[in-house]
C-alpha cells in the first residue's frame, strides 16, 4: 500500500477560526481572531477570515476634544418647507466633552464642508462622573410634519455607589433649533433620579427612577408636561433602577437583579402601563453602559442576587446567554468594571461591541456569526470607538470614546487602516492533531487568500500549547496563486498564529495542508 493512502481521510484544511476560549484571564493563550472577524459560507460550510473594517476622519467636521458621548441622528419628513426643499430632512447631534452639538439638513442634504456644528451649550451627562458612552436618545414626533424632539441624557447610576446629587439629567431640542431645554427634577413634576433610558409608546414618553418607578408625560406626544399621579413600580423585588427600554410594544424595566415587563394597557387612571403577566427575568443590568439596542434586540451584561455576571440578548421578550466563559473572563465582568458599549450593522454583519476601560479589553459578538473577536486600536488597547450613527447621507459615523471625534466608516474597506494607523491581524489558530495523536508531517502550507498588491501575511507556529513559538515566515499576498510555504516540519498538536501588518484589506480563505502520516 502506497504511504500515502494513510492519510487520504485527514482533513484539508487548518482550521481557522473557533470562538474565543481562552483558559483563564490571560487571553494570550488559545485561539482567538484580533481584529477580524469570520464570514461562514452557507454552501461550504467553511469559514473566512475577514480583517475589521477601519475609520478615516472627517476634517470637516470639528468637535473640541473631550470624552465621546453620543452621536446620534434622527430624520423625519417636512412639509412646511417650500419646493424644492420639503421632503425628508436630517439632524445630528454630537455630545463630546460634555458640549452638546447639532447639525441640521434640509431635503437638499448636506452643504458643502466645511460643515457646521452649532453649539448647544453645556450639559451635565451623569451624576457620577464624566465617562464615554454615557448619552442616550430617543426622538418623539410631535405631529406629522413637524420637527420632533429629541430627548437625551443619561441619569442617575447605582454601578459603583449610591445615585449624586440631585442633578438635571435629561434635556431635550426641537430639530433645527440648537438650544437645550432643561428637564429639571422637580418641574413639572419630572421625577428625580431618572436612570438612562427614555421610551415612546403610544404618544407617552417614560421615564423610570432609579427606586424603580416609571413615569409617564402628562399628555401625548409632549415631553414637557409630567404627571405627578400615572406612575407604575416595577416592585418584583426591591432592587433598584438602573436602565429603562422597549421591545415591541413592551416596556422593559431593568433592575439590579430583576427585569419587568409593561404594557398599555389603556387604564382610566394612573400609569396607561400594567405588568405583563409571568414575564419576568431574575437576572438585571451590571451598568447601564452596557446596554445597547439593534433594531429592537437588546444587549446588556447582567447581574444577580448570587453575584453572576453574563451578557444577554433579549429577542421578543426571550432572553439568550450570549458570553461564553472565555468571554466573561476576558471582560472580568463585575462591579468593578467601567464600560461602554455599542451595537450596529456593517457590511452585512451585526455586532454588540463591549469595552471594559480597566482591563484594557473589548470583545466583539457577531450577531449572526454567534462568534467573539477581540478587537483594540493601532497600538493594541481597547477599540477607541464608543458610539455610531448613519450621517444624513447615509454615511456611517463613529465616535472615538478619548477625543469625542467623529470618523467615517465605509464598506469595502475604503479604509484599510484606522485614520492612517496600520492596524494589525492577528488569527490564533486552535490546537490541531487532524484527529490523531501520531506524527504528522507538514510538508506544504497553501494560503488561500485575496490577491492584493503590497499585502503580506507572517505566520509561526507553536508544538507547545502556545507556549513556545517559531520565527515569523512570510508569505507575498501580492503574488499570484499559489501562496505557499514548504517545509513546515512535523508534529503532533500543532497552533499557528497568522499576522497580518499592511495598510491593505485581508480576506483568507483557508489553510490548505500537504500532511502526511509520520511513520511508527
Amino acid at each position: 500500500m502506497s504511504p500515502q493512502a494513510q492519510t487520504v481521510a485527514l482533513p484539508k484544511r487548518w482550521p481557522l477560526v473557533n470562538t474565543l476560549n481562552n483558559r483563564s484571564s490571560n487571553f494570550l493563550k488559545d485561539a482567538r481572531l484580533v481584529n477580524a472577524f469570520a464570514e461562514k459560507d452557507r454552501a461550504t460550510g467553511e469559514y473566512q477570515v475577514e480583517k475589521r473594517p477601519g475609520f478615516g476622519l472627517l476634517p470637516e467636521i470639528s468637535v473640541p476634544n473631550g470624552p465621546g458621548q453620543g452621536v446620534y441622528t434622527t430624520f423625519y419628513f417636512n412639509a412646511g418647507f417650500s419646493a424644492p426643499n420639503a421632503g425628508y430632512v436630517a439632524q445630528t447631534v454630537i455630545v463630546a466633552g460634555s458640549i452638546a452639538y447639532s447639525l441640521f439638513t434640509n431635503a437638499n442634504g448636506l452643504s458643502p464642508p466645511p460643515y457646521s456644528f452649532e453649539s448647544m451649550g453645556a450639559i451635565n451627562v451623569n451624576t457620577i462622573g464624566n465617562r464615554p458612552g454615557k448619552v442616550q436618545f430617543l426622538s418623539v414626533e410631535v405631529s406629522a410634519g413637524t420637527p420632533p424632539i429629541i430627548l437625551f441624557g443619561s441619569g442617575a447610576t447605582v454601578e459603583g455607589g449610591p445615585p449624586g446629587a440631585l442633578a438635571p439629567v435629561a434635556y431635550y431640542m426641537t430639530a433645527g433649533i440648537p438650544i437645550l431645554s432643561t428637564l429639571t427634577p422637580g418641574t413639572n413634576n419630572f421625577p428625580y433620579l431618572t436612570v438612562p433610558g427614555f421610551v415612546y409608546l403610544d404618544g407617552y414618553t417614560y421615564v423610570m427612577d432609579i427606586g424603580g418607578t416609571i413615569w409617564q408625560t402628562a399628555t401625548q406626544n409632549q415631553v414637557t408636561n409630567w404627571s405627578n399621579t400615572a406612575y407604575i413600580s416595577a416592585q418584583s423585588d426591591s432592587d433598584l433602577g438602573v436602565q429603562l427600554a422597549r421591545q415591541l410594544i413592551y416596556v422593559v424595566a431593568i433592575k439590579q437583579w430583576t427585569t419587568q415587563f409593561f404594557y398599555d394597557a389603556g387604564n382610566a387612571t394612573g400609569s396607561s402601563l400594567s405588568p405583563v403577566p409571568g414575564a419576568l427575568f431574575n437576572v438585571g443590568c451590571l451598568s447601564s453602559d452596557t446596554f445597547a439596542e439593534l433594531d429592537g434586540e437588546l444587549f446588556w451584561a447582567t447581574q444577580s442576587k448570587q453575584g453572576t455576571y453574563e451578557i444577554v440578548q433579549v429577542v421578543n421578550l426571550q432572553l439568550t446567554v450570549i458570553s461564553t466563559p472565555g468571554v466573561e473572563r476576558q471582560l472580568d465582568l463585575g462591579p468593578g468594571g467601567m464600560f461602554y458599549a455599542l451595537a450596529y450593522q456593517h457590511a452585512g454583519h451585526r455586532f454588540y461591541i463591549i469595552t471594559n476601560t480597566v482591563t484594557n479589553v473589548t470583545m466583539v459578538y457577531d450577531i449572526g456569526e454567534k462568534l467573539w473577536h477581540l478587537w483594540t486600536d493601532y497600538q493594541g488597547n481597547f477599540y477607541p470607538v464608543c458610539a455610531r450613527t448613519v450621517d444624513p447621507d447615509g454615511n456611517e459615523w463613529h465616535q472615538m470614546a478619548a477625543t469625542g471625534n467623529v470618523y467615517e466608516m465605509k464598506a469595502d474597506y475604503e479604509y484599510p487602516n484606522d485614520s492612517g494607523n496600520i492596524v494589525p491581524v492577528d488569527i490564533y489558530t486552535p490546537n490541531f492533531d487532524a484527529g490523531t495523536d501520531r506524527g504528522k508531517a507538514l510538508n506544504m502550507l497553501f494560503v488561500n487568500a485575496d490577491q492584493t498588491p503590497g499585502s503580506e501575511l507572517y505566520l509561526r507556529c507553536s508544538d507547545d500549547d502556545y507556549t513556545n513559538w517559531t520565527n515569523f515566515r512570510k508569505v507575498d499576498l501580492g503574488r499570484r496563486p499559489p501562496r505557499t510555504l514548504p517545509m513546515c516540519g512535523s508534529f503532533v498538536r500543532r497552533a499557528y498564529h497568522l499576522r497580518h501588518y499592511a495598510n491593505t484589506p485581508l480576506r483568507i480563505r483557508s489553510l490548505g495542508l500537504q500532511l502526511d502520516l509520520c511513520t511508527l
